[in-house]
């Protein structure tokens, strides 16, 4: 999936009549970390709304079919990224999740682990995020065939019993 390609920082950069892309959560700890990785998106075309880890998966859980992707890192507020990516686990195959680690030996061992999110490792640039978007769309759409093929055998089980 390609980025937007309107690049703006907040809706009023945007021309009348333009539809922006869903918003992006992003559940991040350090206030810096945020604003950068919110001026990347920006800068990919995509919104963003922020938000702390427990109220975050409020948000989710209400307004899950309002955003395009989820980006927390391991050490998000309220617990880590992984508790946050588990506690959202039944919206994923709606929302994708990217999670941000620190070093890119925790890739394996954190984000491509049982929680099925995509991952991209420090220092996180433009290309690094978008790609990351990109994996973590291509997670999603393996979670929805995962779901697709479950109840496929669900009504197959049905009908022989």
């Amino acid at each position: 999936m390609t980025p937007p390609a309107v690049a703006a920082h907040d809706p009023s950069d945007v021309p009348a009549g333009t539809k922006l892309p869903d918003p992006v959560l992003l559940v991040i700890r350090r206030r810096t970390e945020m604003w950068r990785l919110r001026f990347l998106l920006g800068a990919l075309g995509y919104p963003v709304v922020t938000g702390p880890g427990s109220p975050a998966v409020h948000i989710v859980e209400r307004q899950h079919s309002s955003f395009h992707l989820v980006v927390t890192d391991l050490f998000a507020p309220a617990g880590d990224g992984l508790t946050f990516a588990e506690a959202i686990a039944p919206y994923r195959s709606v929302i994708p999740v990217l999670l941000i680690v620190e070093r890119p030996d925790d890739l394996a061992a954190f984000a491509l682990d049982q929680a099925m999110v995509a991952a991209v490792a420090q220092p996180v640039t433009g290309s690094t995020l978008a790609q990351g978007i990109m994996a973590a769309r291509e997670v999603q759409d393996t979670l929805r065939d995962r779901v697709k093929l479950a109840g496929s055998e669900d009504r197959r089980h049905r009908l022989t019993a």
